[in-house]
């Protein structure tokens, strides 16, 4: 409107008669933003009015202050409150505005008018509150009395409005210099029915030493939180200080917890990123607990959440000795979920990914292994996710073939079913036999059959183009196979290629025929 509409004027008036209300944080980012991503664009008249304005609109008092720069953090990507205009170090600018909120902190401490004027929103708002209540801790000249005014405000208002972002700051602050005082009054905390359900963010907000852990532990056993409270110790490296022991210990708690496996689970793989970003060793009752909550996972119908997490999970914990018993209740509860349509394979195609690549053998056995009836549901879970190019594409030959050579009559046509039969298409290379393949078809008792049932895949079932044109690029693999040195495959290579031929024929035919009556329909 300002740069284009030509009502700069009647935009002016407007501006400046909400602002003799009281001062108007909204208006005064939004004439802010609007110079900072369209100034240089307009003509020097309608800039030079802007410039005026955002001067006129800019608070001034210490209330108008907070109010502007601490609270409401929802006006920009960044907030450009206290940014120069001209100024593109979106970083350097961002470090400034968290040093004058924590600044404005400091100077409300020595307010305290002002203060119990602002608390109300400081418990409720959003924006930069912890770097305010860093500041306010930093400032206050008496801690406990300024803990007791954030917390009755923060009770005050309604369970669904408040947020603990201003406490877990002022904790945090006071935390650096009188680490006594911080749990003293986190000790309080967990004693207070009315705080104790967000304890577990409050405890965050510190390092957790021994004394949060032990305090943690209490509010389990209390059952005054429940398990997405917890979920604070996801983000900040928060569960990184907690030794492996008592980490298994907490999170088998709140796994028990209703809902909370999904809680356990994201909280263990912070952990274990943390952990492998750091370039620490594994530990060892951390992989156990991993094994613990993957035993009793929950797997839920909207699995694309969840799938790259779990499949973390189990490459780092479900490796290694004293991992069979976790991995076998793993896939049969898998197959369970899948079996009664609680939820899709496709939607875990990561997850089954990485239950091959974890124990290739042992999922074999899970997958493919048994009666007629989990080799059949093995083989369409395997089928399902492997058209993401997921799963068993990813297991090396000789563990395949480790696995067939156990009973080799039916195990090498069980394989020759699920295998992919070549590498991943690309539109710059030719296609080319998977490697797995050709080794399946030189070990195999009945290369003849295998081949066979390696073919019945060749026609895809999804697709995008012309399928005929699909299906006659895969030809020339039979092809290559008609100068094999064992004469049954050869023989059967070039068979299955004509029989293949005509259905390439027949889809081709079916596609022209199709077009012409979609082109006649329109015409």
């Amino acid at each position: 409107l300002w740069s284009n509409s030509g009502v700069a004027d009647e935009l002016d008036r407007i501006f400046r008669a909400i602002a003799k209300e009281g001062f108007w944080r909204e208006g005064w980012a939004a004439t802010r933003q609007t110079l900072k991503f369209d100034g240089k664009g307009m003509p020097k008249k309608v800039r030079d009015k802007l410039t005026l304005l955002e001067k006129a609109l800019r608070p001034a008092k210490l209330v108008e202050n907070v109010r502007g720069i601490v609270l409401g953090g929802s006006s920009g990507s960044i907030d450009l409150e206290d940014v120069d205009l001209d100024e593109a170090d979106y970083a350097a600018a961002h470090e400034r505005q968290e040093a004058l909120a924590f600044n404005l902190g400091k100077d409300s401490a020595q307010s305290t008018k002002e203060l119990a004027e602002l608390m109300p929103e400081l418990v409720t708002g959003q924006g930069r509150l912890w770097a305010f209540g860093r500041g306010l801790a930093a400032g206050s000249a008496d801690i406990r009395a300024a803990w007791k005014a954030l917390t009755e405000a923060f009770k005050a208002a309604g369970p669904k409005d408040r947020r603990t972002q201003v406490l877990g700051g002022f904790l945090n602050g006071l935390n650096e210099h009188d680490p006594d005082v911080a749990n003293n009054l986190l000790d309080a905390t967990l004693s207070d029915p009315a705080l104790g359900a967000d304890f577990p963010a409050l405890q965050s907000s510190v390092v957790i030493d021994g004394k949060g852990v032990t305090r943690l532990k209490e509010c389990l056993k209390l059952g005054i939180s429940s398990a997405w409270d917890f979920y604070a110790l996801v983000g900040g490296r928060a569960s990184d200080p907690i030794p492996g022991k008592d980490l298994r210990e907490l999170l088998n708690g709140i796994a028990s917890k209703p809902d909370g496996s999904d809680v356990a689970l994201e909280i263990l793989y912070m952990r274990l990123f943390s952990d492998r970003d750091q370039k620490k060793g594994a530990v060892p009752e951390v992989v156990e607990t991993g094994r613990d909550l993957l035993e009793k996972i929950d797997f839920k119908k909207d699995g694309q959440r969840h799938d790259h997490r779990l499949a973390s999970i189990v490459r780092a914990c479900l490796t290694g000795d004293g991992a069979g018993k976790a991995f076998t209740a793993v896939c049969e509860n898998f197959k369970k979920v899948v079996s009664d349509n609680t939820v899709y394979a496709f939607h875990y195609d990561d997850f089954v990914q990485s239950l091959f690549t974890a124990r290739p053998v042992d999922a074999l056995d899970n997958f493919l292994g048994g009666d007629e009836a989990n080799r059949k549901l093995g083989t369409t879970i395997i089928l399902d996710t492997m058209r993401h190019g997921k799963s068993i594409q990813f297991v090396i030959a000789d563990d395949i073939i480790r696995w067939c050579e156990q009973d080799p009559g039916e195990r090498y046509l069980l394989v020759a079913n699920v295998v992919p039969p070549f590498k991943t298409e690309t539109e710059k290379t030719a296609l080319e036999w998977n490697p797995t393949v050709l080794a399946l078809l030189n070990r195999s008792p009945d290369p003849v059959a295998s081949l066979k049932q390696l073919v019945q895949r060749f026609a895809p079932m999804s697709w995008s183009g012309s399928r005929a044109a699909i299906m006659e690029s895969r030809l020339p693999l039979l092809k290559q196979l008609e100068s094999h040195a064992n004469p049954r495959i050869a023989e059967v290579a070039r068979e299955e290629g004509l029989r293949f031929q005509q259905q390439v024929e027949k889809a081709r035919k079916w596609e022209t025929e199709n077009d012409r009556s979609t082109d006649e329909r329109f015409e």
